[in-house]
């Protein structure tokens, strides 16, 4: 039931992206999100799926990863097709949905499968440090994010280890209808609830241990500098603003 659901991890490759200043992915990230969604032409998308095959290359992680992240995506590419089909929409914009999702969840795949969660913390500090002349604690806010990041991916292994008990048990969930499926979910979402305040708590736990202290200042185990990689990547990211640019001219 969980097994189908693919996550993105941290892969500790050798690559130009991984060599790439956390700050400088971040950031085209965000340019290319925006990308994404400021230009409606499926042409200039295709271009962007052209950028992100790219990008998936230079990344060095092996293809495999990416398509168990494709075949994820591929129940809601379908069931976008389906509602928009029972509500009359043209198959034009189905397209540029689907399009759409896939540049989105790839790219940020390929931000997570790249750098480590020190490194995400580190950019999103540097990132959102200008919010800190509205007196938000930014600090917080990056461990906040990093945490997530962290967390989704060990509540689903919780939720497929309990799933694991119950089959060694005799209860077969891939066998069962769909109706008893949901009568099992309670029993299942419970159990992980417990186990993530449990996991919480030992993680505040060992964070107050540690004296940690989200309002003093805190100095980065490493600093990181820009590169050769990180000019080229971040010009052609330019280069595809001042594309959009001049087709909104012309």
């Amino acid at each position: 039931m969980l097994d189908s659901i693919s996550f993105n991890r941290f892969y500790n490759v050798n690559s130009s992206l991984r060599q790439m200043n956390p700050i400088s992915k971040i950031l085209c990230v965000l340019i290319f999100l925006i990308l994404t969604f400021v230009d409606s032409s499926i042409e200039f998308n295709l271009v962007l799926l052209v950028f992100v095959f790219m990008a998936i290359l230079l990344s060095n992680i092996p293809f495999k990863v990416y398509g168990k992240i494709f075949l994820s995506l591929l129940s809601f590419i379908i069931f976008i097709f389906l509602i928009n089909f029972l509500f009359h929409v043209s198959i034009y914009t189905s397209i540029l949905f689907s399009i759409r999702l896939i540049l989105l969840v790839f790219y940020s795949s390929i931000l997570i499968l790249t750098t480590s969660p020190d490194e995400l913390i580190y950019g999103l500090e540097r990132i959102l440090s200008p919010l800190k002349i509205f007196k938000i604690s930014v600090n917080s806010l990056a461990l906040i994010l990093s945490l997530a990041i962290r967390f989704i991916p060990l509540v689903f292994e919780m939720g497929k280890g309990i799933i694991k008990c119950y089959e060694s048990r005799g209860i077969k969930f891939s066998q069962l209808s769909f109706k008893f499926k949901l009568l099992y979910l309670k029993s299942l979402i419970i159990p992980v609830f417990v186990l993530s305040f449990k996991n919480s708590d030992e993680l505040t736990d060992t964070l107050c241990l540690r004296l940690f202290d989200t309002n003093e200042k805190r100095t980065a185990l490493q600093i990181y500098g820009y590169g050769k990689i990180d000019t080229y990547i971040l010009s052609l990211h330019t280069m595809l603003i001042m594309f959009l640019i001049m087709k909104g001219m012309y």
